[in-house]
Parts: structure tokens; C-alpha cells; sequence
């Protein structure tokens, strides 16, 4: 008994101290702080603005989500910088993350809309062109060192690594949509549900979203209500339009069609608490599957058919 009293009493006193030094840290302000990162490594020859050509190693992609709530709790991050292995590129009707081994090259150019923004032509490893905004801050290694380049800054990114010839984002979740754009493309989305975009406690976008069966919308001057995906028919926009530089606004009406008939004019919800987007895999040639997100509010598209 003596024994084993003792060793639960170094137990407690353990876990103790693992408390008092996890306070301590908090303290001094290390919780303000966290990063979300992978573990890949790819390489690249980079041709600046200026011409200058510079060969990189252990390419990422980096770019940070600061606090975004008016209530700052002090021991959850107010920052959080993400690392990715990707392009992301949104064109104003969805928006995909191109994963770098899919990619024989990108090149950049600023643009000039309702607000600047950079444009990157991102060509797959089959050919195909995927074009749109984009952003982050470009990480690695060359000959003089780490280095950090704004993407503002480059001309083209050249990827020394051979394309993959097959690839897949996992499904996200067990329905099927087809996207009517503005341009009048067909786009079939599998694999596909609701989705909420998620944060931490102090509004930091956590680059991940929440699947859902459950989308929540509300009627002006009367109330917010809750359908399930098998109740609903489309989602459709009557005056749509396209601003890659400036994305929808909540407020933005579009119709809910039900599957029982019911023609209804809604908006959603301004909470993060809700989803306000479609996520489903989108065919890039019969090589490629990307998630593709779609943002209900966003009059960019004609028609959302549920599945």
C-alpha cells in the first residue's frame, strides 16, 4: 500500500506542474499564437517580376487568420499562420485548393476589379487551366538561405516535380449537386453536402469546414428556419453576377425551392455557426478531382440542384 500510494502521489504532483507550466505559458502569451501545418516537400523554380529566377526547396504555401470576434478569450489564439501545399483559386463561382503535385506550373498577375487582387493561371499536369484569385506568401529554401516571397511578387512558379496522373480530394460528404454558372456550364458535383466554415473561440479561420445535412435560412421581418438537404429542391439566383474581388454578402436574397413546391426568398444567416456553402468533388478532366466549394449567398451562379 505504501508503494502505491507513493506513486500516485509523483502522479499528482506530475500533472501539477504540467498545469502550472501550461498556465505559465498562457501567461505569457504563448496561447495567442498556434500554426496548422503539413509535412511534404517539393521544389520549384520561381521567376520574380524583376526577371531574377530563383530555385527553391521545401516549397509551402503559408498565410495567417487573425482574430475575428469582438471578445478576446487569452488563452485560445488570436493568430493562427497555416501552412498548405497548395494554390488556392477562386473564380468567382467556386472556389478549389490545387494541390502542388498536380501542378506543372502558375503564373500571377494583379488585377484590378471592385478591389485589386492576384489572378493565378494554374496549368494542371493534363493541360487543363484553372484560373482565378488567389493568395498566401510563398516559403522555402534557396542557395542564400530561407527565404519568404509575397505572391504579388512572382511572374511564374515552375514545379521541378513531374504532375501526378491521378488524383483525388476526399469526399466530403454522401449527396450529389449540379452547379448551372453564369457562363452556362454544367457542373456536377459528388461526394457533397453542406458545409460550415470553421473557427476557434476567437474567430480565426481554421482553413477547414464542418459537414452538415442541415441548412438554416432565414425569411425577412419574420424568422429563421431549418431544411434538410433531401427537402430541398435548388437554390436558385434570378440576377446573377460575378465579382471575383469582392465575394457575396449575407444579405443577398436567392429562392429556395423545396421538393414539395414551395418557392421561398431567403438569405442566410449572418452566424458562423451556419453553413453557408455547398463542398463536393468537381471533375478537372478524368485525371483530377477537386473539392470545389460554393457559397449559397454568392449571386455568381444560376442554380444549385440538390441531389
Amino acid at each position: 500500500m505504501k508503494r502505491a500510494y507513493s506513486f500516485l502521489t509523483i502522479l499528482i504532483l506530475l500533472c501539477g506542474l504540467s498545469i502550472l507550466f501550461s498556465c505559465k505559458q498562457t501567461k505569457n502569451g504563448s496561447a495567442s499564437q498556434s500554426k496548422i501545418q503539413e509535412t511534404k516537400s517539393f521544389s520549384a523554380e520561381i521567376t520574380m517580376k524583376n526577371e531574377k529566377v530563383k530555385k527553391i526547396d521545401n516549397l509551402e504555401r503559408v498565410f495567417v487568420s487573425h482574430a475575428t470576434f469582438s471578445q478576446i478569450r487569452t488563452d485560445v489564439p488570436t493568430r493562427i499562420d497555416i501552412v498548405r501545399y497548395n494554390i488556392p483559386v477562386g473564380n468567382g463561382i467556386y472556389g478549389v485548393a490545387v494541390p502542388f503535385e498536380i501542378i506543372k506550373s502558375v503564373t500571377f498577375e494583379e488585377k484590378e476589379e471592385i478591389n485589386s487582387y492576384t489572378e493565378a493561371t494554374v496549368t494542371l499536369g493534363n493541360n487543363i487551366i484553372v484560373k482565378g484569385s488567389s493568395w498566401g506568401v510563398f516559403k522555402g529554401k534557396t542557395d542564400l538561405g530561407k527565404t519568404e516571397i509575397n505572391m504579388e511578387n512572382i511572374k511564374e512558379i515552375v514545379f521541378k516535380q513531374p504532375p501526378g496522373e491521378k488524383y483525388s480530394d476526399p469526399s466530403f460528404g454522401d449527396y450529389q449537386a449540379k452547379l448551372y454558372t453564369i457562363d452556362n456550364q454544367v457542373k456536377e458535383l459528388s461526394g457533397a453536402a453542406l458545409a460550415k466554415e470553421l473557427v476557434n473561440e476567437n474567430g480565426c479561420y481554421l482553413d477547414a469546414y464542418e459537414q452538415t445535412d442541415i441548412l438554416t435560412y432565414q425569411i425577412e421581418d419574420e424568422a429563421t428556419y431549418e431544411i434538410s438537404w433531401e427537402e430541398i429542391d435548388a437554390i436558385v439566383h434570378d440576377n446573377p453576377r460575378i465579382r471575383i474581388s469582392v465575394g457575396g454578402y449575407y444579405e443577398d436574397p436567392f429562392r429556395l425551392i423545396t421538393k414539395d413546391g414551395k418557392n421561398l426568398t431567403v438569405t442566410c444567416p449572418p452566424w458562423l455557426s451556419v453553413p453557408q456553402n455547398v463542398r463536393g468533388l468537381m471533375d478537372f478532366g478524368n485525371e483530377y478531382k477537386l473539392l470545389a466549394t460554393v457559397t449559397l449567398y454568392d449571386r455568381s451562379f444560376k442554380k444549385l440542384e440538390f441531389r
